[in-house]
């Protein structure tokens, strides 16, 4: 490619720094990209991030060792993108790795740029995956029970240091001793709010990381109309939802199905928490709840229209009102279509296998084992019980392409598929 790069226009770079180069298994592998333009104008096709495991492994009866190499996760950062000679352009990338990492191997962060008529710029970065320690359950109990500043501090004392390297070395102490056993960092958050105080960015974006968090830049403003769209509306839609139920007769209460337990699952969470959440965020929640008070006019409106025409001697269908129940609708699937899928990524479509399972100890997990021994991934799962029966409807959903073969191979073993 060295004439190709001399005609068209190379010296393109590709350089890869992680936030990172240390993180629990099952954390968030996070860094940046900087990718500089040639001597011409060119185009970049993709630019992938890849972050791959290497176990080496002696192997009974054999001089030569037992190699597995495996590509843990692929992501396009972007695509179809002009560059402009000589400019630099960054690409801020984040994917959570899977839970089960061996610390044993060696990982690696690779990334490269598909650019047509030149050279394709690669980097890569060294990545430590850290074990679980010893004393792990001591320092999660004092940071899980209100343990205070000064204990934290007293384990910890360089978070409080000017140095950057001592603080970094000081969080990636904290991330390994404080994760219990399913990965999960509790009692930090208050911490990390007066680490904003005291440290430049890039230190609490450490500090973030290294707790596992997924890290997003946002201004004051943005942060609190972004989190009452995605969080505080949510809570409020759920619980006023479910009071609706308080005094509902028992009877129609038992004719809940799924879609009523998703609509309100967050609805059981801690009032007094919530009464100080929202009270922090109340313009910006405020300003939603206007645009969905504004929402529901149109659709009491429409029912109202609709309502009134059922009594009509000369009824005629309220033109228009159903069009504003249509419209409401819709416009909540192009919503629903924007929430991102698994680890952040892009939404994915799913084809959902549908199973009866019978209620009785044992079922689920026999299901689950006979899922896994067809090699199929379960992308998500629901399960729902009907009234007064003694089974449940399993919702197993995976990628399109095996769905048919994971169906006909749960009714070889036995399982019967609904639908």
């Amino acid at each position: 490619m060295g004439l190709l790069n001399k005609l068209f226009g190379g010296g393109t770079q590709l350089e890869l720094k992680l936030d990172l180069d240390k993180i629990p298994s099952g954390g968030t592998v996070a860094g940046t990209l900087t990718l500089t333009g040639g001597k011409k104008p060119l185009k970049l096709t993709a630019l992938k991030v890849d972050v791959v495991s290497v176990l080496v492994e002696s192997k009974d009866g054999s001089a030569l060792p037992s190699v597995d190499v495996r590509v843990l996760t692929s992501n396009i950062v972007a695509q179809d993108r002009d560059l402009a000679p000589g400019s630099h352009n960054k690409f801020e990338f984040r994917y959570k790795l899977p839970d089960d990492l061996n610390p044993e191997a060696t990982y690696k962060v690779m990334a490269t740029a598909d650019i047509p008529g030149v050279k394709d710029p690669s980097a890569e970065a060294p990545l430590t995956v850290l074990g679980a320690r010893s004393t792990f359950g001591a320092i999660k109990s004092a940071l899980g029970m209100g343990a205070s500043e000064d204990d934290v501090l007293g384990q910890f004392p360089d978070l409080t240091s000017h140095d950057s390297d001592e603080v970094e070395a000081a969080l990636h102490e904290l991330q390994c001793e404080a994760y219990d056993r399913d990965n999960n960092f509790t009692g930090v958050h208050g911490f990390l709010l007066r680490l904003v105080e005291t440290h430049r960015e890039g230190d609490v974006r450490r500090a973030a990381l290294a707790t596992g968090a997924a890290v997003t830049t946002l201004d004051a403003t943005e942060h609190d109309e972004a989190v009452a769209a995605v969080s505080h509306l949510p809570q409020l839609a759920a619980s006023l939802v479910a009071a609706r139920l308080e005094h509902l007769p028992a009877s129609a209460v038992a004719l809940a199905g799924q879609g009523l337990r998703d609509v309100t699952r967050i609805a059981a969470s801690d009032p007094g928490l919530w009464t100080q959440i929202l009270s922090g965020n109340a313009a910006a929640v405020k300003a939603l709840l206007m645009e969905v008070a504004a929402d529901l006019q149109q659709v009491i409106g429409a029912l109202d229209d609709l309502a009134a025409d059922r009594t009509s001697a000369l009824p005629g269908d309220a033109p228009g009102a159903r069009g504003v129940l249509a419209a409401v609708v819709a416009a909540g699937n192009a919503g629903h279509a924007r929430i991102p899928g698994k680890h952040g990524a892009a939404p994915t479509a799913y084809e959902t296998v549908r199973v009866l399972i019978p209620d009785e100890p044992g079922q689920l997990g026999r299901l689950f084992a006979d899922v896994g021994d067809l090699g199929i991934n379960i992308e998500e799962f629901k399960l729902d019980h009907g009234l007064g029966q003694s089974f449940g409807l399993a919702e197993v959903d995976v990628v399109p392409a095996v769905s048919a073969a994971l169906a006909e191979g749960l009714s070889q073993r036995g399982w019967r598929i609904h639908g």
